[in-house]
């Protein structure tokens, strides 16, 4: 309903984490690692991954072009 994509308008707003991974599948970023700060450590194992878009604080990502 809106003219913008979420990450395109003129007003400032976070993004989840796989609002994140999204945007680079679509522009075809390639995430080759990924560490996510949750309950006070940092986490990097895949078992914690589909946890961090609900827990995580902060995320990293070390990014390329695919």
């Amino acid at each position: 309903a809106l003219p913008f994509e979420w990450y395109n308008t003129p007003n400032i707003h976070h993004l989840t984490i796989l609002d994140f991974k999204d945007i680079c599948a679509e522009k075809k970023i390639k995430i080759t690692r990924e560490e996510y700060y949750m309950f006070g450590k940092w986490r990097y194992s895949p078992l914690t991954n589909p946890l961090a878009n609900l827990f995580a604080v902060t995320g990293l990502f070390v990014i390329q072009r695919a």
